[in-house]
């Protein structure tokens, strides 16, 4: 994706694929998952309601995942 590209070029790191997966070369473990489940973080699910505002306050919320490892790879 341009968001892998643009951070690689940013951060000085070497952007490589495993598995067709994008990832750093100068990672020294790189997980291969498979995406099991995503949805966006909801604000009333905050059991501290001042974490959604101090956050989020463009309410711009992450997805949150689950996802099985399927490799790990160690260097």
């Amino acid at each position: 994706s341009s968001d892998v590209c643009s951070s690689d070029l940013k951060s000085g790191l070497t952007l490589t694929h495993i598995d067709s997966v994008p990832c750093f070369e100068e990672a020294s473990l790189v997980l291969l998952c498979r995406k099991l489940y995503v949805q966006t973080l909801n604000p009333e699910q905050f059991t501290d309601r001042t974490v959604a505002d101090s956050c989020y306050p463009n309410r711009d919320f992450h997805d949150l995942y689950i996802a099985e490892i399927e490799k790990a790879l160690v260097r």
